[in-house]
């Protein structure tokens, strides 16, 4: 294992000869520190772009919208009272502009509030209806012991980052 660390480390200065690792590190940040004033400069323009283009249209949009709402409510209060004409010869009335649909279906309505249904279906012992959604605790398991951890194969390793931070801009 000594050996290891002797041949790693020899390994390790014959990459490094010739190579000043801290200057090209200083010229990858300012490099990084320049892209991201263009970034910030470039998400800062297409935003301001994007926000007068919506606005030009906003006013329409929203008219035209709810317009639509109004239309289709509108259609519907009249398929509904107009529903032996429409669908006296089955669920759809083909039209010039489109159709009209009908669906019937059998729905179940469930009365009471949810803490209350989950109470009536415990006591009536239908508790395959009742969903129970279980999940971990990591924050609290992430302060136990290597012990406790290996009871529920769990392992506590260390992990290597690298990351960066730049100088502030003014």
């Amino acid at each position: 294992m000594e050996q290891e660390g002797g041949v790693m480390a020899k390994m390790t200065a014959t990459i490094c000869e010739g190579v000043d690792f801290r200057e090209k590190a200083d010229e990858l940040l300012r490099r990084l520190l320049w892209l991201k004033a263009v970034e910030v400069q470039v998400e800062t323009d297409a935003n301001a772009e994007m926000e007068a283009l919506a606005a030009r249209y906003r006013d329409q949009l929203s008219r035209t919208q709810q317009s639509i709402r109004d239309k289709e409510a509108e259609l519907q209060k009249l398929m509904k009272a107009g529903r032996s004409v429409f669908f006296a010869a089955g669920d759809v009335c083909l039209l010039a502009a489109g159709s009209l649909l009908r669906q019937v279906e059998n729905k179940v309505r469930i009365h009471g509030k949810k803490d209350e249904v989950v109470g009536r279906l415990e006591a009536a012992g239908f508790h395959e209806a009742v969903k129970v959604e279980k999940t971990f605790d990591r924050d609290l398991i992430n302060t136990w012991n290597d012990m406790k951890l290996g009871l529920i194969g769990a392992e506590r390793k260390a992990v290597e980052t690298f990351n960066y931070d730049l100088k502030k801009t003014s």
